[in-house]
């Protein structure tokens, strides 16, 4: 009786772990010009059942940097594998003496949009046509560069939401570009990014484009260069795990 209970068991656990499509997390260390002020963290996985894939980001600042403005930021997201609309996004901010906690859930059968900050309900809306909050956008631009279709990322006409308001990013190809990071050099597409929101997208001024490296071949993120007011934030892949 006991070794057919643990044989039960090992199928059932081989049976979740077969659930999983496949999984990765990358790396990367942060810079504000030249000088590394924190890093980032990507984790995303991708199941059969039941047909979702799940994003999880983490960003914190270091050493001296993290003494006196201490950022502790979480983002989580959720869309269908078919990548049709994001359905849950979660943002919880730490950055200083400043915190908020957002949430945004989309039901794409009744186009419905719900923005909560800090648990409090603040918007309620109709949102026609595909959406994906910040973090899900990203990743669909990556599984579009996997693919080969630069060109659908460059016409990318659908809408990004901060819970706020709606928006169409302007992107462009840029070209391709060798790029030194912690996993070796990497043939990367370049593309600038402008949205007309402050902070979506990590844009810090909506006049001012975000340039971003994807990998070539896999189109997961190697490099981002976000200006601000008083310079550049730089992002660069320090390590990867798949």
């Amino acid at each position: 009786m006991l070794l057919r209970r643990r044989i039960a068991l090992l199928f059932c656990t081989l049976a979740l772990w077969s659930v999983s499509v496949w999984a990765e997390t990358l790396y990367y260390k942060v810079f504000f010009g030249v000088i590394p002020v924190g890093f980032s963290r990507m984790v995303i996985s991708c199941n059969k059942s039941p047909g979702f894939c799940e994003l999880k980001s983490y960003a914190r600042t270091t050493g001296f940097v993290d003494l006196f403005y201490s950022v502790r930021d979480r983002f989580k997201s959720r869309l269908p594998s078919d990548l049709s609309s994001f359905s849950f996004y979660e943002a919880k901010i730490r950055e200083g003496r400043y915190r908020r906690k957002d949430k945004i859930v989309y039901d794409a059968n009744r186009h419905l949009l719900l923005y909560y900050r800090n648990s409090k309900l603040k918007r309620k809306a109709v949102v026609k046509g595909r959406v994906y909050d910040p973090l899900s956008a990203y990743y669909v631009f990556s599984v579009l560069v996997r693919k080969g279709n630069v060109k659908a990322v460059e016409s990318f006409a659908y809408f990004v939401t901060t819970g706020k308001k709606e928006v169409i990013p302007e992107i462009a190809f840029l070209g391709q570009e060798e790029v030194k990071t912690g996993c070796g050099v990497r043939k990367a597409l370049k593309f600038s990014l402008k949205v007309a929101a402050k902070g979506l997208l990590m844009a810090r001024d909506a006049g001012k484009p975000v340039q971003i490296w994807l990998d070539k071949d896999e189109g997961y993120l190697v490099k981002a260069l976000v200006p601000t007011r008083w310079g550049n934030i730089k992002i660069i892949l320090s390590k990867l795990d798949i």
